[in-house]
Formats: structure tokens, C-alpha cells, sequence
């Protein structure tokens, strides 16, 4: 007879490989990641580390997932099928190392499923953005310290917690909220164990400096300039507290998978995870507390996969009492003998299911999107997957495209077209950046202005068009004007500035005098300084 633990472990690996077909099936890219592929392709040509080449200027939230997709983006020169495939990768490891721990393979089998039928963990478990990279460093977290229990564990311990907690920080800063209640536990559990303690420390602390450093060398600045875009705003606070409990709201409304599992998830975490589950439940309520206190986002889901996965990691590792087992009538965890427990496992899957297709979002991998699944309201709220696999198409279209390419040069889209460009041919854009020659002085040959659809019109207009981002996420000039403004439709996270007339002039011909303002003008020739390398 099979043991109950190998079961387990073979429907974690079934589950692991069943991650790996749906998110590769739906596999898409957003025209946020868009915006680091440019920097990506400025760095490896030549033209340094900026989104324009004549300005380093770093526009990306995810330094770790920035840097692996430039070494896998240099090595296999694909960039757009390369983080797609990094996201299946990351998350069916992810998936692999979260559900390992699990004692019982029915209960692995309707956790897992109930994460398969969220969009939101899903669907931005591709994208282009970084949290996979997300998934899998949270995964070997939880089991690490999960496994140890009360124990801290001894150097090695500590060193790979540190580690992990480096790389976390470095995939988003903002993570720090998920994981710092959990780490104070952690803490508390070696406080008779000082040299683990600074093993830890230490081991975290080295690589988040060096990274510092290196970002204030080569950018003049400690943390990117979308910090200071998405804070920098000219709206009151309960504005932003109504955008952000909106964007939550909304994500769970039309995700019912991602509801039960933060909600029913969560609460047997609470009644049965233990001193540890119960800290990373208070790191999921900070974290989204912040979302909303920051006025949300406008990619429904986003930022809800990752603590929906760690709900899902923790569900499966909870350790339910024999008392609570005998009266509902469940056998030993590890007991494999009969079908009605696995039977049992497909109820809230079926349920979750048919809800989906009740509220009007059936689950992505039932019914994957081909257009926006809804339309904006006051706030735009945008159905990502559905609006970028309208516009930019899929991986399925990209192969498509790609094995009817005839290796024909094709003409660059209309600006107007650009927003819509197929994936295929944005690859082919990445493929045809200009490398900069040897003593070669960066000089652009105009000046064009977004703000939506920024990724796709930076890669079709080339290297040597400087895109002037009028949300100032990878502008350092634009970053210091208050965004928002009340009298047009809100794009949470993504705020636009009033530009002044003579802004653009300045930056055609490099002469900060241009901008007719004097106090802006100063201002712009102090930042210049620091972000534009010496003729």
C-alpha cells in the first residue's frame, strides 16, 4: 500500500505540473513590463542603465527580477518568450515547494485547485512583472521555517533565511510587510541562538547594500523614481483610501477563488496555523491595508496574487486537530485508503467554479479572456489579461506569428498603432535594437510623450526617440510636480502631470534654460546632474 506521505508528495508534483501547463497555456505580457524591457535593452546594447539612453533614470520596482531577465534575456535573445517562460518556470517551482509540505494529498489537491481557479494568482503569474519571482521566494520561506516549527534552526538556517529575505526585499521593497511579522516570530523563536540571529542579519543586509550602492552610483538615487511618481500627489488622503478599498474590493468581487482562499484560507490559519501562521496572516492584512492606503492600483488582481498564494501555502500545511478530525468524521491525514476523500477535495473546487461563471469572471484557466471582461468606471480599473491579450495577443499567437515570420523586414507601426501592437512584432523590435558603437555619444532624434501604453510605444519608437512619461514613472523631472488631478478619470498608481509647453524643447536639445520657469528650470538642471552621465 502507498503511504499517505507519498501521495502527498506525488500530488504536490502532480499539482506542480498541472501549474506548468495552465499558466504556459495563458501566458501573456502587460506593457508594464514593457517599460523594464526597454531599460533591459538600453543596458545590454550599450546605451547604460536608464529608460532613455541620454538618462539613467531607474524606472522599475523589481532589481532581482530585472537582473535574471537580463542574463536569460542576453543569453537566449528573446526576450518577450524568455519572462514568459521565467513566470511558468517560478511558479510551478513555486507551486512544487509550497505544496511539498502538505500531509494530505486530497487536502493538496482542492487547496491547489482553489489556487488554479484564482485569476488573480493565475493570471499574474505570467505578465512580465515579477511575482512568480514572488511566489517561489515566499514558497521556500514558509517551508523552511514551517518545517523547523519552534526551532530556529543553526547557521545554515539563518544564512538561507537572510537570503531569501535579500531577494525578496530586491524583487519589491514592499514585500517587507508580508514578511516582517513572520521574521519577528522567527526572531524571537532564536533569541537563545545570537550567532544565527547574525548570520541572518548579515546574510540580508550584504546584498540589500550592495544593490543601494549601486543603484546611488548609477542612478543618483537610493529607490526608483516611480516611488517617488506614485507618492508625490496633489490628493487628499481619503481620496486615495476610497480609489484603494475600491481596487480591493472590486479584484475580490470578481475573483471568487481569490476570496475563499483569503477569507476561509485565512481563517483556519488563525484557528489552527499557530504562532507562525497567525504572523504572516497579520503580514497579508498589512500588506493589503498599504494597497489601499496608497489608493490601489489599476490592474485588477495584481497585487493580490501573492498574498493569495501564501494563503494557499499556509492552508496546506495546517495541522488540524485530532478532536476536530473525529468529529467531523475525517480519517488520518496520512491515511491513503478510499476515494471519498478525494471525492470530498473536488467539492469546493466545483463550487469555486461555478461561482466564477455566477459573478460574470469565470476562472481564467476555464475560460481564458480574449478581450476586457468589464468596462472602466470612475476609476479605471483594467481587466489586464483581457485588455493585453486583446492588444498584444498571447504566447499562442506569439508562436503563431512567429512561425509565419518569413524574415521579412516589416515597417514600424503608426504611432497611433503602437499601443496595439502584436507581441511577435514587439519581439522583433527588441531583436533590432541599435547597439551603441564604440565612443559613440548617446543623442536622440526626438521627443515623444505617454503615459498609457507607455511599453509599447518606447520599444516600436527605438532607442534614439526619448519618451517623455507624462506619470513620471521614468522621469526624475516629472516625479517632483504633484500628479493627480480631479478633474479627469483616475489611473491609480499611475498619476499624470500637467507638463510644461517647453519641457519637451528642453530635452530635444539638452538645454535645462529651455524650461521657461526659472525655479523648474533649476530644479531640472539639479537633477540633470545627477542623472545624465558627462559629455
Amino acid at each position: 500500500m502507498v503511504g499517505g506521505a507519498r501521495v502527498a508528495r506525488l500530488t504536490a508534483l502532480g499539482l506542480a505540473a498541472a501549474t506548468a501547463v495552465v499558466t504556459l497555456r495563458v501566458a501573456w505580457v502587460g506593457d508594464d513590463a514593457l517599460i523594464t524591457l526597454r531599460t533591459l535593452l538600453n543596458a545590454s546594447h550599450g546605451w547604460g542603465w536608464g529608460f532613455n539612453i541620454t538618462e539613467a533614470v531607474q524606472g522599475y520596482t523589481h532589481p532581482l527580477w530585472f537582473l535574471l531577465w537580463l542574463v536569460l534575456g542576453s543569453i537566449t535573445g528573446t526576450w518577450l518568450l524568455t519572462v514568459m517562460v521565467m513566470g511558468v518556470v517560478c511558479t510551478a517551482a513555486a507551486v512544487l515547494v509550497a505544496f511539498r509540505g502538505g500531509s494530505s494529498g486530497p487536502r493538496i489537491l482542492a487547496v491547489g485547485g482553489v489556487l488554479l481557479l484564482s485569476n488573480a494568482f493565475v493570471e499574474y503569474a505570467t505578465s512580465g512583472l515579477e511575482n512568480s519571482l514572488g511566489y517561489l521566494l515566499f514558497a521556500a520561506v514558509i517551508a523552511i521555517t514551517w518545517a523547523a516549527g519552534d526551532a530556529p534552526g543553526g547557521t545554515r538556517t539563518g544564512v538561507a533565511l537572510g537570503l531569501l529575505t535579500a531577494a525578496l526585499l530586491l524583487t519589491r521593497l514592499d514585500y517587507v510587510l508580508l514578511l516582517a511579522p513572520a521574521a519577528v516570530v522567527w526572531v524571537v523563536a532564536a533569541r537563545g541562538r545570537p550567532r544565527t540571529i547574525a548570520a541572518a542579519g548579515l546574510a540580508a543586509a550584504t546584498p540589500l547594500a550592495l544593490w543601494f550602492c549601486w543603484a546611488w552610483l548609477t542612478y543618483g538615487y537610493l529607490l526608483p523614481s516611480t516611488f517617488e511618481a506614485k507618492t508625490n500627489l496633489a490628493l487628499p488622503r481619503r481620496e486615495l483610501l476610497a480609489t484603494g478599498w475600491h481596487y480591493l474590493s472590486f479584484s475580490l468581487l470578481h475573483d471568487p477563488a481569490t476570496v475563499v482562499l483569503l477569507v476561509v484560507g485565512g481563517a483556519l490559519v488563525a484557528a489552527w496555523g499557530g504562532l507562525l501562521g497567525r504572523a504572516w496572516l497579520v503580514g497579508i492584512a498589512a500588506y493589503l491595508g498599504y494597497v489601499v492606503w496608497i489608493g490601489g492600483d489599476f490592474m485588477i488582481g495584481r497585487f493580490l496574487a501573492v498574498p493569495t498564494f501564501i494563503c494557499a501555502a499556509l492552508v496546506v500545511r495546517v495541522r488540524v486537530p485530532e478532536s476536530v478530525r473525529v468529529r467531523l468524521g475525517r480519517p488520518d491525514p496520512q491515511d491513503a485508503v478510499g476515494w471519498r476523500p478525494w471525492g470530498t477535495a473536488v467539492v469546493p473546487l466545483a463550487v469555486v467554479a461555478v461561482a466564477g461563471f455566477l459573478v460574470g469572471s469565470p476562472a481564467t484557466v476555464l475560460a481564458p479572456p480574449a478581450a476586457a471582461r468589464w468596462d472602466y468606471y470612475a476609476v479605471v480599473l483594467s481587466d489586464e489579461r483581457g485588455v493585453y491579450a486583446d492588444k498584444f495577443g498571447t504566447l499562442g499567437d506569439y508562436l503563431a506569428d512567429r512561425a509565419a515570420d518569413d524574415g521579412s523586414p516589416t515597417a514600424p507601426p503608426a504611432r497611433a498603432e503602437m499601443p496595439s501592437t502584436p507581441l511577435w512584432q514587439l519581439e522583433s523590435a527588441a531583436a533590432h535594437w541599435p547597439t551603441r558603437a564604440p565612443g559613440e555619444q548617446p543623442a536622440i532624434v526626438g521627443v515623444d510623450v505617454a503615459c498609457g501604453a507607455l511599453g509599447a510605444i518606447s520599444i516600436m519608437s527605438g532607442a534614439r526617440v526619448h519618451v517623455v512619461d507624462q506619470c513620471a514613472l521614468t522621469d526624475r523631472f516629472l516625479a517632483t510636480l504633484p500628479g493627480g488631478d480631479p478633474q479627469v478619470v483616475a489611473l491609480p498608481g499611475h498619476h499624470r502631470r500637467t507638463i510644461p509647453d517647453d519641457y519637451p524643447e528642453a530635452v530635444r536639445t539638452g538645454d535645462p534654460t529651455r524650461v521657461r520657469d526659472p525655479v523648474l528650470a533649476q530644479r531640472l538642471a539639479e537633477i540633470w546632474t545627477r542623472i545624465r552621465p558627462a559629455p
